[in-house]
């Protein structure tokens, strides 16, 4: 029998857990690496300015202009900041993380399957971005159904998806290739942490790929009229919380390998970052339902089976801040800075590279404290449709994880593209970086008080007139709103013209002044070794599918067995979209009456009746007085007695009031229109329209966009 030879110690051997030596990717993962940060700051660019104009809209004070609707930008601002941006960071930060700490570069296979992953993500991109800008997929960054978008805004999120697999599995080759060539030996910790960001992100997008694929594609194509709108929110919110995490997770990796190199010190552990890793991929999926507490087609033990499972999230953050601050402490303390909190004064202050990082990790402590509010079944009642909801997203999202990401850039591009940073450069960076933290405290922060004061989210803002106290009570703080995101796109400007400068303008490296630093932490001086369970991937992904069938499999199978009657599509943006002045009104056709006034039309006689259009416990009405008067001269008198804009439209028509042809925007065809009363604010003064009414069958009803398909019409009969 032959003994097996010892294994040579290689290269390889010396990766084992985080390279000790220079870090340097090559010029074609460079490039690699740049197209996806690049492109991920171009979509920065386009969302910072939907943001800004959103701001200054809601604020009630700045029309927005060129003709754009409110939710058009809000849809876009969600889109590109969320996704885009996002995404194509993510992949390009991995790509550099796979290459530098595996041998040095990308294999070919794997490389080729990356830019073939970002040419369809392009592609997508550009089917999701002529729609947006056409005004035709005003859907929001929760594009669920009743709300309908063009079919090729729901094509380009299908390949956006497919592109970010393909992307994915370029990591994984990787990593399979690595792990074949060097056997047994433990992985770097930044491809550990890569592989489990992305097996997250490919189980969690399923949700959404089913929803799109199956319900939203066929839907918007007319092949289907109906679709179940609580199965497209519960698929899509499969996907909507981890994604969370996916944003998250690299976030923790500069913040676990990065930061510590930068203030000088080490990784505090690396096994509690393998195994905080693993925790996040467990339970990040199955929890989904809890963006869905409120939802009554939903059981409410399932939806505690999944507050639980949200609760158990928790862990692993809470593993992450302790080894973060413990690092911090560490190398402070090395430094020979005492006391509780003296080693604070070691910390780099003065590199900007190290202070985005602190503060995004920072902010990322009251972000995680509302989500937990968000995530207790009493206490979402309370701020579930507030625009609380808003101000802890920007705070997790568009600052823990976006003032990182954005720290993570000024070091990745000039490295990729051989540049260095200059003193200069690195005062503008910490600008950028005190500006996004002043603008989104203000912001954030107004958004959470008013949140708690009521004030509504995705929604425009809407004068409820001078005498209401607990709306004229938000003012102030939608004015701070604007203030804090004005502040925002500022620095938002300033972040992508320090890229661009990174990227083209920054001195080339030479012999004497290399290139910006790859920073990726050396491991702990004495660490347990890494046990070999912690890298069983057969494993964890069936932990996970258990976890996922478990939480899952009951809700959805409820809803098809008792599916509920489907929607027909909702296209708003067809419509005027309401807000802080009223929309202008519809005229009238040649020789039809519309409404005189406020008084009735002087010396005329004939019967009077009044009409009142509001809602009720939720329901929207039409009531007339008489629902049948003797032909002849006929006066309605119409109030809104409720809390949002109406209208009265009078048809002419043989066919039930509930079943007239539906148009677009939610709105029914106005065959044998007769009269027309445009849109009157809550509260408004009484109008009047006088018809010479012909015996047949009427139709009252309101045609505000999607009023007519929750019930506002009314019968009306002339004899």
């Amino acid at each position: 029998m032959t003994a097996t030879p010892p294994l040579p110690v290689t290269r390889a051997e010396q990766l084992r857990r985080l390279p000790t030596r220079t870090l340097r990717l090559t010029r074609a993962d460079g490039r690699l690496v740049n197209a996806h940060v690049i492109t991920a700051f171009v979509a920065l660019l386009l969302g910072g300015v939907a943001g800004l104009l959103q701001s200054l809209e809601h604020s009630g004070r700045v029309p927005i202009p060129f003709g754009m609707g409110y939710y058009q930008l809000l849809t876009a601002h969600g889109i590109l900041m969320a996704l885009v941006f996002t995404t194509f960071f993510i992949l390009g930060f991995f790509h550099s993380g796979m290459a530098v700490s595996m041998d040095g570069e990308l294999e070919e296979g794997p490389r080729m399957l990356a830019w073939t992953g970002y040419l369809a993500m392009v592609a997508g991109c550009i089917f999701v971005i002529v729609p947006l800008l056409h005004g035709t997929a005003s859907v929001l960054y929760t594009f669920y159904a009743p709300m309908q978008a063009s079919p090729w805004f729901y094509v380009g999120l299908a390949l956006f998806v497919v592109g970010s697999w393909i992307g994915g599995a370029a990591i994984f080759v990787q990593y399979a290739s690595w792990r074949r060539a060097n056997g047994a030996r433990t992985t770097p910790l930044f491809s550990f942490m890569a592989v489990a960001t992305m097996l997250m992100w490919q189980v969690a997008s399923l949700g959404v790929a089913v929803e799109v694929l199956f319900q939203l594609i066929p839907w918007s194509f007319r092949w289907v009229d109906r679709v179940d709108v609580l199965l497209s929110r519960t698929l899509f919110w499969f996907f909507g919380h981890p994604l969370v995490y996916f944003w998250l997770m690299p976030a923790y990796v500069a913040w676990y390998l990065v930061m510590p190199k930068l203030i000088g010190g080490r990784v505090f552990s690396d096994n509690l970052a393998r195994l905080s890793f693993l925790l996040l991929l467990m339970f990040s999926v199955p929890v989904g339902l809890h963006h869905q507490l409120q939802e009554p087609g939903v059981d409410p033990h399932w939806k505690l089976v999944q507050v639980g499972l949200t609760m158990a999230v928790v862990i692993p953050s809470l593993m992450t801040a302790f080894a973060l601050w413990a690092t911090m402490e560490q190398a402070g303390r090395e430094r020979g800075f005492g006391g509780w909190f003296g080693w604070l004064r070691a910390l780099p202050w003065r590199d900007a590279r190290f202070v985005a990082l602190f503060w995004g990790m920072f902010t990322f402590i009251p972000g995680g404290a509302g989500g937990l509010i968000l995530a207790s079944f009493d206490l979402n009642q309370v701020a579930h449709n507030t625009i609380f909801v808003t101000g802890h997203f920007h705070l997790t999202v568009a600052t823990a994880v976006a003032l990182t990401f954005i720290g993570t850039a000024y070091w990745l591009v000039p490295h990729a593209a051989g540049r260095r940073i200059t003193p200069r450069v690195n005062r503008l960076m910490l600008v950028q970086v005190y500006t996004w933290v002043v603008g989104m405290a203000v912001m954030s922060g107004a958004m959470h008080i008013v949140g708690l004061l009521g004030a509504p989210r995705r929604t425009k803002w809407i004068n409820y007139g001078p005498k209401e106290d607990l709306a004229t009570s938000w003012v102030p703080y939608e004015f701070a709103m604007a203030i804090g995101g004005t502040v925002l796109f500022v620095s938002v400007l300033l972040a992508v013209g320090i890229v661009f400068h990174l990227l083209l303008r920054a001195p080339r490296e030479t012999k004497e002044e290399p290139r910006a630093e790859y920073p990726l932490a050396d491991p702990p001086r004495s660490g347990l070794e890494v046990p070999r369970w912690l890298e069983r991937w057969r494993w964890w992904t069936a932990a996970l599918v258990f976890l996922v069938v478990a939480a899952y499999v009951g809700p959805v199978m409820s809803m098809l067995r008792d599916p509920a009657a489907g929607a027909k599509p909702v296209k708003s943006y067809f419509g005027d979209e309401g807000g802080s002045r009223m929309p202008v009104a519809t005229e009238a056709a040649a020789g039809e009456p519309a409404a005189s006034g406020t008084a009735p039309l002087p010396g005329v006689g004939g019967t009077e009746v009044k009409v009142r259009l509001g809602e009720d416990g939720g329901k929207l009405y039409v009531r007339p007085a008489a629902d049948s008067v003797a032909a002849g001269t006929v006066t309605f008198s119409v109030r809104n007695k409720g809390s949002m804009p109406h209208e009265l439209v009078v048809l002419k028509t043989d066919l039930d009031p509930g079943k007239l042809p539906e148009g677009d925007g939610g709105k029914a065809k106005e065959v044998g229109r007769v009269a027309h009363v445009p849109q009157m604010t809550p509260g408004s003064a009484t109008q009047y329209v006088t018809l010479d009414l012909k015996p047949g069958k009427y139709v009252l009803l309101c045609n505000v966009p999607g009023h007519y398909g929750l019930g506002q019409y009314a019968a009306f009969t002339v004899t």
